[in-house]
């Protein structure tokens, strides 16, 4: 939402659209952690954080607004690297 120079209140009018459109959630990708309560109370939805690994946790995250959490692929990542790792020290 804030990729394009937006601001919070653009990202506030886009997320009352889509929930006027229906959305039962509104995931402001890449809003900063601290900008999610006014997001959350701006929009009047939960909001959907993306949990990312060098980030605040996910529970760090709920207490700004996020009602729910993505780990985007970065789950996939790290689950990858451990079977690459485990795959190296069998054929070692």
């Amino acid at each position: 939402m804030f990729l394009a120079g937006g601001t919070v209140d653009d990202a506030i009018s886009r997320g009352r659209l889509y929930r006027e459109a229906g959305a039962d959630c509104v995931y402001p990708i890449f809003a900063r952690p601290e900008r999610l309560r006014e997001l959350a109370d701006g929009i009047g939805a939960p909001i959907n954080a993306l949990h990312l690994p060098d980030g605040p946790s996910p529970a760090r995250l709920g207490e700004p607004g996020a009602a729910r959490i993505t780990f985007g692929g970065g789950l996939h990542d790290r689950i990858a690297a451990a079977v690459r790792a485990l795959a190296a020290e069998i054929a070692s």
